[in-house]
């Protein structure tokens, strides 16, 4: 039986993202790819679209950090080669713009928080008074003003995050992983920014349990229409939902299942004993010499 291998994909939408303010996320958290009929400065980003060895079968399309997600796919040999890559230089520029807007989203995230967090009591004389909401953010997240991944500012740890609320079939480009250089032990920005750039290549250290098993082609020209990616999203959130209710049948099921497989060899081992005992050829002679001595 073939196995099953783990991947974090990013998948592609037509359209420019509508964001998600409940997730810190901006419709200029995007990047668009070509062919695109809508000029680059329409995009609220301006953003340079991301160029594919050809252009892709659909227009318009778009790689937004709001529909990533990880999934299964059976191991399976082929022959196909794929058509559609991108080549390393538009893959760092990708990252770059990937990171940028993760280092966006944990500070949106960090500045709500502290916007909704008491201030704190000032303290004795002598004692700094209570930060700023401004100030409560960049201690929260750990990230200063600059958004570059670049920059020279505390970067916090940034990492892709896998949301089920918006996605598509995964339908996309296919890319070879980057080799990610050796931090500077020196250097504790350069250090942040070589994490958040790795996490943004492999998806992190994330993990999760429950992940769809999915098959993959190359074979772009063969998918007709992309469909919206929150429609994906809600498909796996109602599997979940199905999963999680039937988790104590299951774990019910699996129990009844046990006890009667030990059931069963508790007594195919007593049958195989007793046959091994009383139905040995030294049990039957002296079971014969106790008869003939009474």
């Amino acid at each position: 039986r073939e196995g099953l291998n783990s991947w974090f994909v990013r998948l592609i939408q037509q359209g420019q993202p509508k964001g998600d303010p409940e997730q810190f996320i901006e419709p200029s958290m995007s990047v668009p790819v070509l062919p695109m009929t809508e000029h680059p400065e329409s995009h609220v980003s301006g953003r340079t679209p991301i160029r594919p060895s050809q252009p892709l079968p659909w227009k318009d399309c778009y790689i937004s950090i709001a529909a990533d997600t990880v999934v299964r796919s059976p191991s399976m040999r082929t022959t196909d080669v794929p058509n559609w890559t991108i080549d390393e230089d538009q893959q760092d520029e990708l990252h770059v713009m990937i990171v940028t807007d993760i280092r966006r989203m944990d500070l949106l995230q960090a500045q709500a928080q502290a916007s909704s967090a008491p201030l704190k009591n000032p303290g004795p004389p002598g004692e700094a008074s209570a930060s700023s909401p401004a100030q409560a953010a960049q201690d929260i997240s750990g990230t200063g003003p600059d958004l570059s991944p670049a920059g020279t500012s505390d970067g916090g740890e940034t990492r892709p995050r896998t949301h089920h609320e918006s996605g598509t079939e995964p339908a996309g480009l296919d890319s070879a992983s980057n080799d990610v250089s050796e931090p500077d032990a020196e250097d504790e920005d350069l250090e942040d920014d070589d994490e958040a750039l790795f996490n943004a290549l492999f998806g992190g250290a994330q993990s999760t349990e429950f992940a769809l098993t999915v098959n993959f082609t190359h074979d772009l020209l063969s998918v007709k229409e992309l469909n919206d990616p929150a429609d994906y999203f809600k498909e796996v959130k109602a599997i979940d939902k199905i999963e999680q209710d039937a988790a104590p049948r299951v774990k019910e099921f699996r129990a009844l299942k046990l006890k009667d497989e030990i059931k069963r060899a508790m007594e195919a081992n007593s049958a195989l004993y007793d046959a091994q005992t009383y139905g040995s050829p030294a049990y039957r002679a002296m079971k014969r010499l106790c008869t003939w001595s009474i």
